[in-house]
């Protein structure tokens, strides 16, 4: 099951990050397009996307997942979120997604579902204002 990340989701999320030692974002930073994915009741991965209504490029955003949630539930998880973020793109025109990561796991997923790896040597910076 798929659920948009709500205020009460939002603090699962936030659980995630903080299980890593990594800062959350605001929950009003989240795109309206941020997504949950729950097997057997229990939330398993996070992802936003990001789409930009006047142009045909969008981007999936933060990727985060439960730490403590492994082997066939997470696949099963990841690839369904996935599949559920490009049909929402595809369904607002569109054409083009890219993914910016440096979590090998992350890039093996990604890979499995048709990106390509264009730059391996990017740092990813972000600025809270």
């Amino acid at each position: 099951m798929i659920k948009v990340v709500d205020e009460k989701l939002y603090e699962i999320v936030c659980g995630w990050f903080k299980k890593r030692g990594a800062q959350p974002f605001s929950l009003a930073g989240l795109s309206k397009r941020a997504y949950i994915v729950f097997q057997n009741d229990i939330p398993v991965v996070c992802a936003v996307l990001h789409k930009d209504e006047t142009s045909t490029f969008g981007q999936i955003g933060i990727t985060i997942s439960d730490p403590d949630v492994k082997g066939k539930i997470r696949d099963e998880s990841f690839d369904e979120l996935y599949d559920h973020i490009f049909k929402v793109a595809k369904g607002f025109g569109c054409e083009t997604l890219l993914a910016l990561t440096s979590n090998k796991s992350l890039i093996k997923r990604y890979n499995k579902k048709g990106f390509v790896v264009m730059d391996e040597n990017m740092v990813h910076l972000y600025k809270n204002l």
